[in-house]
């Protein structure tokens, strides 16, 4: 088995956030999952296990959990993107200001930028 100091590459530019991360994870329950809230800006558990995120993925309603930040035709456009594309909203979906504006929500899409990776 390789060593830490092996596997990682602390000279690569994203060693600080991974770095991060790791200090962040220090002393927490890291059998559990947790992620990066993009309301609160720091990491926080969800009080589940790997195996119990991937049964929400795979076994639940995901339809349910996403109310509210979907919009009209969604699947459509998804369909269009590849996999190394996404969609940025500005503002993001989850924000105040979204919640405000006064535009239908199959119009967000249209008005969203599809970032591709290079």
């Amino acid at each position: 088995m390789k060593s830490f100091e092996e596997l990682v590459n602390t000279d690569d530019p994203g060693w600080p956030l991974v770095s991060e991360w790791i200090k962040t994870a220090k002393g927490k329950n890291l059998g559990n999952i947790y992620y990066f809230s993009p309301d609160g800006l720091e990491y926080e558990a969800l009080d589940i296990t790997y195996s119990q995120f991937l049964d929400f993925c795979f076994n639940k309603d995901l339809n349910v959990f996403y109310k509210g930040l979907r919009w009209d035709n969604w699947k459509a456009d998804v369909k269009k993107i590849d996999g190394n594309q996404v969609f940025n909203f500005v503002p993001a979906l989850w924000t105040i200001v979204f919640a405000k504006m006064k535009v239908a929500k199959n119009q967000f899409c249209l008005n969203s930028q599809i970032i591709t990776s290079s």
